[in-house]
């Protein structure tokens, strides 16, 4: 085993590519053992089978063609979160007087509310049903001691 990992690369549309391309060439100076897969966003099989195959897939943002990919890795591997994690290392310029203690984990729901993509009046969605059991839970019931990242 050769110990690389394989990552889906889907810049996306609009600014996200402006996003994409930097952070890729700063992960690429790392040195770290990538093989980046690049799949023809509009063969949505392909794109599907890349992203199954690989190891993580960095996703910019879409407004259109690249929808498919990203359907497919909220519902289709019911991502139901993104997890950001940030943190300061030594050595790093920030903008930050002190930066020493920034370590956090950013957790962005996935699946629910505006990403449904269902709109209209809110009084004739509600009988959809819309929401899970989990964002009906009160937010305490998700706190401290319930979940760990």
């Amino acid at each position: 085993m050769s110990g690389r990992k394989r990552v889906v690369v889907i810049e996306g549309e609009d600014a996200a590519p402006e996003a994409m391309r930097p952070t890729v060439a700063l992960v690429d100076r790392l040195g770290l053992p990538i093989d980046w897969v690049r799949p023809a966003v509009e063969d949505h099989d392909a794109t599907r089978r890349a992203i199954d195959a690989s190891d993580a897939t960095l996703f910019g943002a879409t407004s259109g063609r690249s929808a498919a990919a990203l359907f497919h890795l909220r519902w289709g591997k019911a991502t139901y979160a993104n997890v950001r994690p940030a943190r300061w290392l030594p050595g790093y310029r920030s903008p930050l007087g002190r930066p020493e203690g920034i370590d956090l984990v950013i957790v962005r729901e996935n699946l629910e509310d505006l990403y449904v993509g269902v709109e209209g009046d809110l009084s004739a969605l509600r009988p959809l049903a819309l929401s899970s059991p989990m964002a009906r839970r009160p937010v305490a019931d998700l706190g401290p001691g319930r979940f760990a990242l």
